[in-house]
């Protein structure tokens, strides 16, 4: 039996409008300066067009994965996030790591970890939910 999944259109929508909203944010904050600097009015909007189409792209992955799977493994997600926070701390890479063409945060691997967690944290202990003092403050 396949599962149902629960497509929020207000959501998806107000993405869709903060990513449009950037991309016009983007262009008339630095037309000029693309213009003087690069020979290209449009260099930055180009540059910003492309992460929003990863971004869309991301997203519909994220909304086809089998987040179920990540029940009861969040604790590695905790570890790698302390562990390259650590990395970072001894290197003087200064809070980026570079991979390829990006230059990846710790902050967010650690964020996402954290959320990753407590979603894990909160489903484990869902029938206690309706106590604060004995669900969500442990």
């Amino acid at each position: 039996m396949k599962e149902q999944t629960y497509f929020d259109r207000w959501i998806f929508w107000t993405v869709l409008g903060l990513m449009a909203f950037g991309i016009i944010m983007v262009y008339s904050s630095s037309a000029f300066y693309a213009e003087k600097f690069r020979g290209d009015h449009l260099y930055y909007l180009k540059r910003q067009l492309l992460w929003v189409f990863g971004g869309i792209v991301l997203m519909g992955a994220a909304y086809r994965f089998p987040y179920r799977l990540l029940k009861g493994k969040t604790w590695g997600f905790i570890l790698l996030s302390v562990l390259l926070m650590l990395y970072v701390l001894v290197t003087p890479l200064n809070r980026w790591i570079p991979i390829g063409p990006i230059h990846l945060q710790v902050v967010d691997v650690a964020r996402l970890s954290l959320i990753l967690f407590l979603a894990d944290s909160l489903s484990r202990k869902e029938e206690y939910l309706s106590s604060l003092k004995e669900g969500f403050f442990p």
